[in-house]
């Protein structure tokens, strides 16, 4: 699988996915200081994921997760810290 990105409505972050050999997952970077954060999804058993998006307002993410060859939608919110 290969890496995509999104960025945020914001343009303040990029977030992006990673798929290696041990797990799946998704980071976010933030431009202003170039940290990297992993995502929590909580999903341990994703073969990959794809098709990653922000919604308009920043506050979530959908993507496709797949497993075993069969694909799923995915919506996502609250994971991002809160901005101070």
């Amino acid at each position: 699988m290969r890496t995509e990105l999104a960025w945020s409505p914001d343009n303040k972050r990029i977030a992006f996915n990673f798929n290696d050999d041990v797990k799946s997952g998704i980071k976010v970077m933030t431009l202003s200081d170039g940290r990297i954060e992993e995502v929590k999804t909580g999903l341990t058993d994703l073969d990959g994921i794809t098709h990653l998006d922000w919604s308009p307002d920043g506050e979530r993410f959908a993507f496709i997760g797949s497993k075993d060859g069969k694909k799923e939608f995915w919506f996502l919110e609250d994971f991002l810290p809160q901005v101070k």
